[in-house]
């Protein structure tokens, strides 16, 4: 079915000062995060009106775009177009995943209900958010992504990452996943 892969069309969309949100036609909604801060020349709502019709796959070029708003909306239709697929859904994706017990995961960005799951699975787990300073759970500053990332076998990127521009930087240091 062509809908499925990006012939839908975009009933709607709207963006708050962190988030992005838009629903296709067939009422399909997806969401994802954006960095844009006021840093666009777009007028938000101007913008979001102009996305209303669009078909979701003209939006999918955006995917690590340059602008935050478009990568944004891009990640966030990608996401709307995947709850279409059958088969594992969101959280199940440990239940296939080959873990061993000497691995150490790497997890930029938290994804909080799947950390005790992968935490009882590995030798190490380490989680880079934005922070300034380690955590006594056990979250590290992403400034040390550059260092650590090398040392894991198994890497787990939030989507963000095509939104904030990070994603080419992030797997040139993942050379042991």
């Amino acid at each position: 079915d062509r809908r499925l892969f990006g012939d839908v069309r975009v009933r709607t969309a709207a963006c708050n000062d962190h988030i992005f949100v838009l629903q296709l036609e067939d009422g399909r909604t997806g969401a994802a995060m954006h960095f844009a801060s006021g840093s666009t020349s777009d007028p938000w709502e101007q913008w979001e009106k102009s996305l209303e019709g669009m078909r979701a796959r003209d939006l999918l070029v955006h995917l690590g775009g340059s602008h935050p708003l478009r990568a944004s909306a891009g990640v966030a239709c990608a996401n709307a177009l995947a709850a279409a697929f059958p088969g594992p859904r969101a959280g199940h994706m440990l239940d296939v995943m080959e873990l061993r017990e000497d691995d150490v995961f790497g997890m930029v960005g938290n994804f909080m209900l799947l950390v005790d799951r992968i935490r009882n699975r590995v030798r190490k787990l380490l989680i880079f958010e934005t922070i300034e300073q380690p955590t006594e759970d056990g979250f590290l500053p992403a400034r040390d992504e550059s260092r650590l990332l090398p040392e894991c076998s198994v890497v787990l990127v939030t989507g963000t990452t095509l939104v904030n521009g990070m994603l080419e930087e992030l797997l040139s240091w993942c050379r042991q996943a």
